[in-house]
């Protein structure tokens, strides 16, 4: 009995250790009594079905097939397997600990098994090529492959070049295994001429965009080439060949390779801003044209794109420094077309002489878009530079005062002017021409109520502060050259409409500066006449180049900041609670009845000093979730952009006014009947040929706490606006959940709503008289009959 026992105990134990180990399960297309050659190196002992006969490890073991057909599976602790020339058609294996080679060319494969080879933690060399494999196949296994980080780098070998190889790949696979640490090898007999294949026709960038957001890519390509392009790395989607929308489906870099794209287009239209932190890594042989305007990249290298003609790359702020660090990777030609600048829009990139020359040095034409219509810009003369000019409405022979601070151990440079400059001081000075220039290393310039009607100045590096207040300056100056300026005062100049924004466009970037810069465009005491006139977007649109729009109020507080919004929220929330906001802005923002920090394009957690908290200034969006919000107050805000209340517990809600939203998310609330069809109303008009998107409803709409007809979408989609739930689905008016759901032709309970849609528990009889709807249907109650 012991022996019967112990016995027993042997086999389970054996039985046990088997299972743990390695697991291979193939099939041939040969048939029954032929015979394939295989060599195995293992440890312990090896369990083998499907063939007859002994593998002995490390050597060319020939075994008889069983089967015509039938499942070969070899189970053991096997470190290195070559299946080579087998007339494979199938083979699996996965969570295997032990092997380290794997061989199978020369065979008939497509594709591995299911998840092939996921859970080889070992494994470091894997050669498949000379054989059937589809791009997908080979995909597949390089997405299984361990990661060899830290490791000696894996060997996947894909390709034969002297062998008729039927293997397809395309350079997502080398892409995808670079972060894993492997190399793709084509293989040559002889094995020193072995190659790495590079991967070198793709594009890495990270998105601002959140999870779930749409991306639009525009793409021109052969359609040969259309299996060959993948989205990967937190963005899905089938490439599309033209204009294509794509998913962010997560937060990090994505990639998409570009195997035969020549035309690619990052922000199509560039109607308005989509968010690129960053593009990290470009590389195409083939890529001719590349825009990513409007998009936030301040920072990339074209090196790896020789063959690029065409580069879009306004409205990202970029610095005159950052324009020829990328100007120095482009690939010189005969005629390239670089477009630095558009006008009428914010965050523009500021160029100088030195951006011109850069360019012209390799055969580039710097363009700018100024009223629709393309420009050339042409380098200027240096000679000019540090120079301002001006002209007045004073006569010759009359005084002028001017206060100039200019560098120790320089002098200036005058021209139709008479008298002798004081550093540091108001100086007078006689007139001998109605233009006069003053030229030299000037760091603070004013001329103050002298009838100057225009100004100019040169590219200038020293000039940090420039006063021109109570003149005739209304067409604004265009100040992009003088990149050291922090300060500017130009109250009573007349400046309006276009020549504001104008003025604005042409500021300095000081984005990402320690101080941001004070744009004092009007006082307390200003006269109706000749005052400057700026609107709410002027004032964002100076934020997003970092200078705050300034009033004077008094010698005490000469810079009382002038803020294009606010925003403001009450919460059933406790007083000392805290809130988590999402904010992004492009100048700090003040808080009230709230305590913390907010973050530009991030989470921050605030403490309520008040149920009602509020957001004051150059914000665009704004995202609180699941906060027990009841009442927001956008104060008719015209810069926000975008804002999300999801799942709060709001009844109402009114946009009116808040004319740049292109994006509200209130779903998972409480508003119904007249407060919805309010809310529609309010919705601000989207001008033709631009979106707008409203998430009204979670992806389970009969447990959304929102309520809506068929006209209230209606009024939604006359102004411009795409209605969708949480799944970005679209609602139509065929599946409303408001009182035409409670008119469904199927309802048969005497369930009661007011047409308002709000459920009452009264008996019918004893109803007030009114419409209602009663078990499905429109019913009148008259008591009076």
């Amino acid at each position: 009995m012991k022996r019967k026992s112990l016995l027993l105990y042997v086999l389970l134990f054996a039985a046990v250790t088997l299972s743990q180990a390695g697991n291979f399960y193939f099939h041939t297309a040969k048939k029954k009594g032929e015979t394939i050659t295989i060599v195995c190196t293992y440890t312990g002992k090896l369990i083998v079905n499907g063939v007859y006969g002994d593998i002995v490890s490390g050597k060319a073991s020939t075994l008889k097939v069983k089967e015509t057909g039938g499942q070969i599976s070899i189970q053991g602790a096997v470190t290195q397997l070559n299946l080579s020339n087998c007339a494979l058609t199938a083979f699996g294996t996965r969570n295997n600990t032990e092997i380290q080679e794997l061989w199978l060319t020369k065979n008939q494969l497509t594709a591995l098994n299911a998840d092939s080879p996921k859970g080889c933690p070992n494994l470091s060399s894997v050669a498949i090529y000379a054989n059937k494999f589809t791009k997908t196949g080979v995909y597949d296994i390089g997405r299984y492959l361990p990661d060899r980080t830290g490791k000696t780098p894996g060997q996947l070998h894909v390709y034969s070049e002297d062998m008729n190889d039927h293997n397809q790949f395309n350079s997502a696979l080398a892409h995808l295994l670079k972060y894993k640490n492997w190399q793709v090898i084509s293989y040559r007999r002889g094995g020193p001429s072995n190659g790495v294949i590079e991967q070198d026709i793709y594009i890495q960038f990270t998105s601002g965009l959140k999870t779930g957001e749409r991306m639009s890519i525009y793409m021109q390509y052969p359609s040969a080439n259309q299996e060959d392009i993948y989205f990967y790395d937190n963005i899905s989607g089938k490439a599309v060949n033209g204009l294509g929308y794509y998913k962010i489906t997560g937060v990090g870099q994505s990639s998409i390779t570009l195997d035969g794209v020549k035309e690619l287009n990052l922000n199509p239209g560039a109607s308005k801003d989509q968010p690129i932190k960053e593009i990290s890594e470009i590389q195409s042989p083939v890529l001719e044209e590349l825009y990513f305007r409007r998009s936030g990249v301040t920072k990339i290298d074209l090196s790896k794109c020789p063959k690029l003609t065409r580069v879009g790359c306004y409205g990202n702020g970029m610095t005159a420094d950052q324009l020829i660090a990328m100007i120095k990777t482009l690939p010189k030609v005969s005629s390239g077309a670089l477009d630095i600048y558009r006008s009428g829009i914010p965050n523009n990139n500021k160029w100088n002489n030195k951006v011109i020359q850069a360019a012209n040095q390799r055969g580039w034409k710097v363009y700018a878009l100024n009223n629709d219509n393309w420009e050339v810009l042409e380098a200027q003369d240096e000679s000019t530079f540090h120079t301002i000019t001006l002209k007045t409405d004073k006569q010759v022979g009359e005084k002028i005062d001017l206060w100039t601070t200019y560098e120790k151990d320089t002098s200036l440079e005058l021209k139709g002017l008479e008298g002798t400059p004081v550093n540091g001081n108001w100086a007078t000075y006689k007139l001998t021409s109605q233009e006069v220039s003053i030229r030299g290393a000037i760091t603070e310039f004013s001329v103050v109520n002298d009838k100057v009607s225009s100004m100019s100045l040169e590219e200038n590096n020293t000039l940090r502060r420039l006063f021109f207040c109570n003149n005739l300056v209304s067409d604004g100056l265009d100040l992009s050259e003088q990149h050291a300026l922090e300060e500017v005062r130009c109250e009573m100049n007349g400046i309006k409409g276009v020549s504001m924004g104008q003025f604005i466009d042409f500021l300095p970037n000081r984005k990402g500066s320690a101080v941001a810069g004070k744009l004092r465009l009007s006082s307390v005491d200003d006269l109706d006449e000749g005052k400057n006139e700026y609107e709410p977007a002027d004032i964002m649109a100076a934020a997003a180049s970092g200078w705050y729009v300034t009033e004077f109020e008094s010698s005490e507080q000469p810079h009382r900041i002038v803020h294009p919004g606010s925003i403001s929220f009450t919460t059933n929330k406790k007083t000392g609670s805290t809130v988590n906001v999402f904010t992004q802005f492009y100048l700090p923002i003040e808080l009230q009845g709230l305590e913390g920090t907010p973050k530009d394009g991030g989470w921050s957690e605030l403490k309520l000093m008040s149920i009602k908290g509020t957001l004051t200034g150059s914000l665009y969006v704004l995202r609180i979730s699941d906060s027990e919000v009841s009442d927001v107050d956008m104060h008719r805000n015209p810069v926000i952009s975008t804002i999300i209340f999801d799942g709060n517990q709001l009844k109402t809600m009114d946009v009116t006014g808040c004319v740049a939203l292109n994006s509200i998310d209130i779903s998972n609330n409480q508003i119904v009947g007249k407060y919805m069809t309010a809310f529609m109303n309010s919705l601000p008009q989207i001008p033709s040929g631009q979106k707008a998107r409203l998430t009204l409803s979670m992806v389970d709409r009969n447990a959304e706490g929102n309520k809506y007809t068929s006209e209230d979408l209606a009024i939604a989609t006359k102004k411009g606006w795409s209605v969708v739930d949480q799944d970005f689905t679209p609602i139509t008016e065929g599946n409303a959940t408001g009182i035409e759901s409670i008119l469904a032709p199927n309802a048969t309970d005497n369930t009661i709503y007011t047409l308002d849609g709000i459920r009452l528990f009264t008996p019918v009889d004893e109803l007030p008289d009114g419409i209602y709807i009663i078990g499905g249907q429109k019913q009148i109650i008259d008591h009076s009959k």
